[in-house]
């Protein structure tokens, strides 16, 4: 009798530091969060919005403005994309860091980018440091924070 209280004691044990292992774990991969940057970024150089748009949660936080709806983000993308019609970006190694009370993580990675507008003849490039918090909703990572640091160079003219 008491070999088997020990053994249920064991076994509670286990199942108990397995799932405290569980929920430690992130619930998105390294793997996922580089998926996800390259995808937006993808999806950046083209000029299909609504593609842009899928990647972002209901609301974001926008850099220090707070949070922010998906139409003003929208407007901000649209004029971005309208200003630089053509647009190429290279990202950096992506860092992870789970997010403290969520299932989320903190991506931090470098980002260079080209930006050019023929018609205007102007052409802008430049790095950022960038910095997202990235949400599972329903199986997709979603953006749920989005800010960074930038520093333009002049550009050479092609």
């Amino acid at each position: 009798m008491n070999a088997v209280r020990k053994l249920a004691g064991i076994v509670a044990a286990v199942l108990i530091m397995g799932r405290v292992a569980l929920a430690a774990s992130p619930s998105i991969t390294q793997a996922e969060a580089e998926s996800a940057i390259k995808s937006f970024y993808h999806d950046m150089e083209s000029n299909d919005l609504e593609k842009i748009m899928a990647h972002f949660d209901q609301k974001v936080q926008w850099y220090d403005s707070g949070p922010k709806d998906l139409s003003f983000i929208a407007d901000t993308l649209q004029q971005y994309c309208a200003g630089y019609p053509s647009r190429s970006f290279s990202i950096g190694a992506v860092k992870l860091k789970p997010l403290p009370s969520s299932d989320g993580v903190t991506v931090n990675f470098d980002l260079r980018f080209f930006l050019r507008n023929p018609e205007r003849d102007r052409n802008q490039s430049g790095h950022s440091r960038v910095e997202w918090d990235l949400v599972k909703r329903d199986g997709t990572l979603k953006i749920a924070r989005f800010a960074g640091t930038s520093a333009t160079e002049p550009a050479a003219s092609p």
